[in-house]
């Protein structure tokens, strides 16, 4: 009886889940989104043209609905979830996404200060773009359509754009899986200077050789994340064609400011057939131009000062194929959730790794396994050991959190397993 009952329940629901009209909570429909990221993109010199996608709002509607429905937030989908869809699953990886925030009527990103995904929604490649904002996630599927054609020479765009004002000075960079401080040794939640969004449109890899970043009182010190820049914590795979500026300081309000690029472009020299290949004529290309940064803007004075709770992952031996991972939370982060995430990546050469800088590279093995826990003061984890010529990143995050009138920012702690 209970096994019928069971049955029953399941098919019922299967039922609803599948021929039921996904509703949409959201303020702001796909075409209103689309169309303020084209404003945002051609306020700053990026063709702002993007086709709206219905059909591909319809895929990030069902994704959100899996998501609330599952618990299980992502840019992928488990198929054998009754709530799993083709449409959502192709929305979820080739979408940005976000869980708490979406776009509202006032037009703001809410992608604003997620400095990776901020840089995909905004490459001057795209053409398309859809989205959707319901159940308290956000999607904005932004891959799938074909690219823009190349120009006949390059093109160089930037994120604020040339002669542009009133950026915000400051950024308290938060996303998963990280920042792109974090690629050049600056701590996530570290408070900084508004990142500078640097892209390209008819190259075929760049690597930024030198920059600068001047202001009234001379250079400011500041970081480069490009194509080629790695860590332990990730790559700068991301920025294909580009890079980010990371000044290491929040900028002053109200300021101008002076950028400059000298690019290697790495196609300099390349002879795949016996055709004239002008872009592998020129060695270097310059970039320049300048910004005016305006105030802190209201949610940046709310919001901050966060306190940063500490979260450490540390190796603690290996057994056999098992590798043991000793993770210590801070006493604040006692009890609550945490998620914990194992991505695998191969390295190899072939048409499967390649990538703007060159025929090898890593590609990612199978979906990340995820899982949820319930931290500890110090408790034990176990991995898999990656096998040759392959590696494993472990991350585990929590959710902000507010104790009393204390705003505490999310956690992350990440490894890197090589064999």
């Amino acid at each position: 009886m209970l096994f019928s009952r069971f049955v029953f329940g399941f098919v019922a629901m299967l039922a609803v889940a599948l021929s039921a009209d996904i509703p949409s909570a959201a303020a702001v429909s796909s075409e209103q989104a689309v169309a303020f990221l084209n404003q945002q993109r051609a306020a700053n010199g990026i063709p702002g043209d993007l086709v709206n996608r219905p059909d591909w709002a319809e895929g990030c509607a069902k994704h959100n609905f899996y998501s609330h429905m599952t618990g299980d937030w992502g840019h992928s989908e488990d198929s054998s979830s009754p709530y799993s869809t083709p449409e959502g699953a192709d929305a979820a990886g080739a979408a940005v996404i976000s869980m708490g925030s979406s776009y509202s009527a006032s037009g703001k990103n809410p992608w604003e200060w997620a400095p990776i995904h901020l840089y995909i929604m905004l490459k001057p490649e795209l053409t398309a773009a859809a989205y959707d904002g319901s159940y308290g996630y956000a999607c904005m599927r932004m891959y799938g359509a074909d690219p823009r054609p190349d120009p006949p020479t390059p093109q160089f765009f930037s994120y604020p754009g040339p002669g542009s004002q009133g950026i915000y000075p400051d950024e308290h960079a938060a996303e998963w899986p990280y920042t792109p401080q974090q690629l050049v040794g600056i701590p996530e939640y570290e408070v900084t200077g508004t990142n500078i969004l640097l892209f390209s449109l008819g190259t075929r890899g760049l690597d930024a050789e030198s920059f600068s970043l001047r202001g009234p009182a001379g250079p400011v010190p500041a970081r480069m994340v490009d194509e080629n820049t790695s860590n332990e914590v990730g790559s700068g795979d991301w920025f294909a064609g580009g890079g980010v500026i990371v000044p290491e300081q929040p900028l002053a309000e109200h300021t101008t400011y002076a950028v400059s690029v000298r690019w290697r472009n790495l196609a300099y020299g390349d002879h795949f057939s016996e055709e004239p290949d002008p872009l592998a004529q020129t060695e270097f290309f310059n970039q320049d131009f300048s910004f005016t940064t305006g105030a802190l803007s209201r949610e940046s004075r709310e919001l901050r000062p966060w306190e940063t709770p500490v979260l450490r992952l540390a190796r603690a031996g290996r057994k056999g194929k098992v590798v043991r991972l000793r993770l210590i939370a801070d006493q604040v982060l006692r009890g609550h959730r945490a998620r914990f995430v194992v991505f695998r990546h191969e390295r190899g050469c072939g048409p499967a790794f390649a990538s703007a800088s060159g025929p090898c590279g890593w590609r990612e093995l199978g979906r990340p396994s995820k899982r949820i826990l319930r931290l500890r003061g110090n408790q034990i984890l176990s991995v898999t050991k990656p096998g040759r010529w392959q590696k494993a990143t472990v991350k585990v995050r929590t959710r902000s959190f507010k104790v009393g009138d204390v705003r505490w920012s999310p956690a992350l702690a990440n490894l890197m397993i090589r064999p």
